[in-house]
C-alpha cells in the first residue's frame, strides 16, 4: 500500500505517533532485523496494516524513528549548539569566553544524553548505527553528530588555531565528546560498580561537572601542543 501522504486528521496522527513510539523501543531491543512488522503494530496497539500504510514500509518507519530521535535531540541542545557557533564567529571573544562556551555546549549535551530517562532508549539505535550502520546512519550524522562535532570544533579552531577540517582538530572534538558517549554507552557497567539501578540527578550533576573539568584540561593542553608546533615550525 502507497504511503499515505497529506495532512493527517487526530486518528492518524495518534497512530503515527504510537509506532514511533514503539519502533524506538522495539528497534532499539531487537535491531532493524529482528523487529518484526506483527511485533512493531502489537506495541503500537495498531493493525499491521498501519505500517505500510503510514510509513510504506519497516525501512520507512525505522528512518522516521532515526528522524524523530535527531528532532528530539536537536529540540534540546539547538540553543547551545547556536550559542557556540556564534561565540567561534566573535572576532573578540578571549580564550576564556571560548573554554566556557565549550563547556557549557558539553554540560548540555552530558544533561540530555546521560541525564535524560528517554534517551536511553534513543542510545540502544544510536549504539547499532555506529556497530552496523544502515542507510538512516546518514540521518543520524547530518542531523545530529555532524553538527554537533561541528559547533565543536568551531570553538576548538579558534582555541588553537587549527583548521577546523584538520585530521588533528577532528579527532580532538571526538575525544571532548566521547566523554559524554561513553557514559550513556557503558552506563551499565557504571550502575553496577555503583550497586544501583539509575543514576540520580545529583549523581548525573556530578557527572557533568567532570566533564566540563575534563574539557578544560583537554583544551588547555591542546592549545599548549598547538602552539608548541606552531613554534617548532618556525626557521
Amino acid at each position: 500500500m502507497i504511503h499515505k501522504t497529506g495532512k493527517p486528521d487526530r486518528k492518524d496522527a495518534d497512530a503515527r505517533e504510537r509506532l514511533i513510539e514503539a519502533g524506538i523501543d522495539v528497534f532499539g531491543q531487537h535491531g532493524f532485523e529482528g523487529a518484526s512488522t506483527r511485533r512493531l503494530a502489537a506495541e503500537a496497539g495498531v493493525n499491521i496494516a498501519a505500517i505500510p500504510y503510514y510509513y510504506g514500509s519497516k525501512e520507512g518507519l525505522y528512518k522516521a524513528v532515526v528522524e524523530q530521535i535527531v528532532q528530539r535531540v536537536r529540540e534540546r541542545l539547538a540553543p547551545e549548539i547556536a550559542s557556540a557557533n556564534d561565540l567561534a564567529m566573535r572576532e573578540d571573544a578571549t580564550e576564556g569566553e571560548l573554554i566556557a562556551e565549550l563547556q557549557r555546549l558539553l554540560t548540555a549535551m552530558a544533561l540530555t544524553i546521560i541525564g535524560s530517562p528517554e534517551a536511553k532508549r534513543w542510545a540502544r539505535i544510536v549504539l547499532q548505527e555506529q556497530i552496523k550502520p544502515s542507510e538512516a546512519f546518514e540521518i543520524l550524522f547530518q542531523g545530529f553528530f555532524k553538527r554537533m562535532l561541528g559547533a565543536c570544533g568551531a570553538l576548538l579552531a579558534r582555541l588553537t588555531r587549527l583548521s577546523a577540517e584538520s585530521e588533528e582538530l577532528i579527532f580532538l572534538a571526538q575525544a571532548i565528546l566521547g566523554q559524554v558517549l561513553i557514559f550513556r554507552i557503558g552506563e551499565t557497567a557504571l550502575l553496577r560498580r555503583l550497586d544501583s539501578d539509575q543514576l540520580t540527578p545529583g549523581q548525573v550533576s556530578k557527572l557533568a561537572g567532570l566533564i566540563a573539568v575534563n574539557v578544560e584540561a583537554i583544551t588547555r593542553n591542546a592549545i599548549s601542543m598547538a602552539a608548541g608546533q606552531k613554534g617548532n615550525a618556525k626557521p
